[in-house]
């Protein structure tokens, strides 16, 4: 008893010469690539817009600009006892309860005042 022998096939229609299976393949392949940039371009928004608020990179103004404004007379004095502790009071809000306060100068003192 000799059964006939089926091939298995993934295509149901007629068998393709190479050149004709890779023309059959190129759309869903293009498909496919087209889906996975578009993925790609939705997770590099998402990961952008959660970054937060709080980062640096989204305040306005440092210190090292707001000092280099006051030195240029860009700012007054009040001007920028205003500004600096705004900044200070923006980035101690956001700092834990148990760490010190920082000073905004090196030295740790107060910022000696300029002459215009």
């Amino acid at each position: 008893m000799d059964l006939p022998v089926q091939s298995l096939s993934l295509a149901t229609g007629p068998a393709l010469e190479p050149g004709e299976l890779f023309n059959a393949i190129m759309p869903w392949l293009l498909v496919l690539l087209a889906i996975v940039v578009i993925g790609w371009i939705i997770l590099v928004i998402l990961r952008r817009s959660s970054r937060g608020s709080g980062s640096l990179q989204d305040d306005g103004f440092t210190l090292g600009q707001l000092r280099r404004m006051h030195n240029q007379g860009e700012l007054t004095d009040e001007e920028f006892e205003q500004a600096r502790i705004v900044i200070l009071g923006h980035h101690a809000k956001s700092r834990s309860p148990d760490q010190p306060p920082e000073s905004d100068t090196p030295g740790g003192g107060e910022i000696p005042p300029t002459e215009p």
